[in-house]
């Protein structure tokens, strides 16, 4: 699972109708088998302090035409 670093916290532990929609589209997430290519997959990793970035190139979305680069970043909790 991955978490929108600006993300805000629910005020309660019922949440409102808008709170529940704004953390629904604030994180990613995937469980099960996943596979992957060696040789297709490339991701450039930077580590700066407690940060960790990977950054994939830049691809082609074959359904649209558009450049698509992903980077995902993890900080290390203190």
């Amino acid at each position: 699972m991955t978490i929108d670093s600006t993300r805000k916290a629910p005020g309660a532990a019922t949440l409102t109708d808008a709170e529940s929609v704004s953390l629904m589209k604030s994180h990613v997430a995937y469980t099960g088998k996943y596979d992957v290519d060696p040789d297709d997959r490339v991701l450039y990793a930077r580590v700066d302090g407690n940060k960790l970035t990977l950054k994939s190139p830049a691809l082609v979305v074959g359904t649209s035409g558009v450049k698509s680069v992903t980077q995902i970043e993890y900080v290390k909790a203190e």
